[in-house]
């Protein structure tokens, strides 16, 4: 089939193909993934992050060492932007959506070598997700901030009498033990 310098035929090099994605022969056993491992960025599968807050997520497409570039992946980002494309993307939080967030990116291999009828299952599509947990820090109220200032206007309870207690010690007409 390889000898005499002639290429494979069409159903052998749908095999080779579908048993390097499948696994089972060697390293690594459970088979090639397009996403380069060790290459996915943060590191870290569960990140969390307080709003106002961004963060880039990558990885390295598996390409042949030396060789042309691979032409025939399809990447896509799920969730929180389904048709973002591409080997990063940016995820910026938001003050109304605080939770947590799956972050997922599918590429699949699109290889004129398989048939689609036999490319059934997920040999051809490597995923990776991460968990986003953003966090919104509380504002704080109007009372509260009455409050605090109350704290630290000797226990006067409003804005306003804090205000004028001030202004009348500043002055130095009154007194107050």
């Amino acid at each position: 089939m390889k000898y005499l310098h002639r290429p494979f035929c069409a159903v052998p090099s749908q095999a080779m193909v579908l048993r390097l994605y499948e696994g089972g022969w060697g390293e690594p056993e459970t088979g090639l993934r397009q996403i380069e491992p060790g290459t996915t960025l943060p590191e870290e599968t569960v990140i969390e992050l307080t709003h106002p807050a961004n963060l880039t997520f990558s990885f390295e497409l598996l390409q042949p060492v030396g060789g042309a570039s691979l032409k025939c992946a399809v990447v896509r980002w799920h969730e929180p932007d389904p048709g973002a494309n591409g080997t990063s993307f940016t995820f910026e939080t938001k003050e109304d959506e605080p939770g947590e967030h799956l972050i997922r990116v599918v590429v699949k291999d699109t290889t004129d070598l398989v048939h689609p009828e036999m490319a059934g299952g997920n040999a051809l599509i490597s995923m990776h997700s991460w968990t986003v947990k953003v966090k919104v820090s509380p504002q704080p109220t109007p009372n509260a901030r009455a409050n605090a200032n109350a704290a630290t206007c000797g226990g006067i309870s409003s804005l306003s009498a804090c205000y004028l207690d001030e202004r009348i010690k500043a002055a130095g007409k009154f007194r107050f033990s």
